[in-house]
């Protein structure tokens, strides 16, 4: 392994899969953590987006969920919907062009 530095950003040489494996797979739990944000996480309270969850097994759990929902394989059963959503907002936009803000909110 060569770590070094250009410009200020962090680079890390690894010198074959198999270290590479064994860092990215077998230890990714010590490595794959989201640093502390106290300005998102404690002043904001948005410590419950999938985004900004420390890795473990509620991180783990929700990851699960979101993937079920929109993994490319799946999202096309929302297709009626959109395509529902998207008749309904034309037809609101026919009928009252002004409230096109409104509109887009809806």
């Amino acid at each position: 392994m060569i770590y070094f530095e250009v410009l200020g950003q962090p680079f890390l040489v690894l010198g074959g899969v198999k270290r590479a494996h064994d860092l990215f797979e077998k230890r990714s739990s010590n490595y794959s953590d989201r640093p502390r944000l106290p300005m998102v996480n404690e002043m904001m309270r948005l410590e419950y987006f999938l985004t900004f969850l420390p890795y473990g097994d509620w991180w783990r759990r929700q990851r699960r969920i979101f993937h079920d929902h929109f993994h490319p394989n799946i999202v096309h059963k929302y297709q009626t919907i959109q395509i529902n959503t998207a008749r309904a907002f034309l037809r609101h936009l026919l009928k009252s062009p002004d409230d096109f803000v409104q509109h887009i909110r809806q």
